[in-house]
């Protein structure tokens, strides 16, 4: 598009930031765990291009099963909301 210089996505980004732990991907990658989260981010000369590139970009996201139950999610087999935690630079 006219005016835009760079789109990104989470894979294409190594890094990580956090306030007390740097475990949260700058930008989601695979999976997206809450609304809101940002999966892209665009470059422009101005930001009417920007916010027309926003637009034109197409997300397909599949639900996750919920976890809603408190004993289920302390189940072994549960989904993690982060399952590399342990791994992650403090």
């Amino acid at each position: 598009m006219p005016g835009v210089h760079a789109v990104l996505v989470g894979g294409e980004l190594d890094y990580k930031v956090g306030l007390y732990m740097i475990d949260k991907d700058i930008l989601a990658k695979g999976v997206v765990r809450y609304h809101g989260e940002a999966v892209a981010a665009v470059a422009a000369e101005e930001e009417w291009q920007a916010e027309r590139a926003c637009e034109a970009i197409k997300v397909a996201y599949e639900p996750l099963k919920p976890v809603l139950d408190p004993r289920e999610a302390l189940e072994e087999d549960s989904a993690l909301v982060h399952p590399d935690l342990g791994s992650t630079t403090t």
